[in-house]
């Protein structure tokens, strides 16, 4: 059997001396573990990079079997990442959270798509102006893997206005008056998550902090402790880098 879909490729290993172990989340196929011919050679091994769009060919005798695929490179992600080290932890970020919540051949498009989105401005604009966008995508990973959170209003009172916490016990926004004398038990909800319609290269570095906290609390309490799985060391990398340009 074979198909065709397009795809990011997330990990590559080496399987022997040209031939690559590829982890590829594509968009009508979802995860996919196979085995790219050439891929660890001189020709291809820039085709093969984490973070790389690929255009690509599966074929196997059985469905459930590794098989093989070709790809053909659609954008070079991990080039316009290069330089920069913030790129390139949000590149192993995107591809490690992936590869933890995702399972084998079951397709998410509208996860794909948002997976696309952060990492195509990540490499057209390897700056800071992405990082909002990264913000977005571990939302709505959240809410692919059935753990959304109701940020549309206060789950105490109801107002839809001032909002600002989020609770941790709930995962329902709060409003400010509400939650302030809990506010050392809340997790913060910056603006730019629900109503804000700035642009996101006007988001500061520390909102961005904010929300990362309290995305990364759901991941890490809701979505993978139950697998018995951990925070990815890159996502913390990528905090850390951050962290030293809020700094600045």
């Amino acid at each position: 059997m074979h198909w065709e879909d397009e795809g990011l490729i997330l990990a590559v290993g080496k399987y022997s001396e040209t031939a690559a172990i590829v982890t590829l989340f594509s968009r009508q196929h979802g995860l996919v573990r196979s085995i790219a011919h050439g891929g660890m050679g001189r020709r291809q091994r820039g085709v093969y990079q984490p973070g790389n769009l690929i255009r690509t060919r599966w074929s196997a005798r059985l469905s459930e079997h590794m098989g093989h695929l070709h790809a053909e490179l659609l954008m070079p992600i991990a080039a316009g990442a290069m330089s920069s080290p913030l790129a390139l932890a949000g590149i192993g970020a995107v591809s490690s959270l992936l590869q933890l919540s995702v399972l084998e051949h079951d397709p998410h498009p509208r996860l794909y798509d948002q997976a696309r989105h952060v990492l195509e401005h990540l490499a057209q604009a390897p700056g800071r102006e992405w990082l909002a966008d990264y913000a977005r995508f571990e939302l709505f990973l959240l809410h692919d893997a059935g753990y959304g959170l109701d940020l549309s209003q206060c789950a105490s009172t109801g107002v839809q206005e001032d909002l600002c916490y989020v609770s941790p016990k709930s995962g329902r926004a709060v409003s400010q008056q509400a939650g302030e004398p809990y506010r050392d038990r809340m997790l913060p909800l910056p603006s730019f998550l629900h109503t804000d319609e700035r642009p996101f290269d006007a988001v500061k570095p520390a909102e961005i902090l904010d929300a990362l906290r309290m995305t990364g609390y759901f991941l890490e309490h809701w979505m993978l402790a139950p697998m018995d799985k951990k925070m990815p060391v890159v996502r913390q990398r990528l905090i850390d880098l951050i962290s030293s340009v809020a700094l600045v």
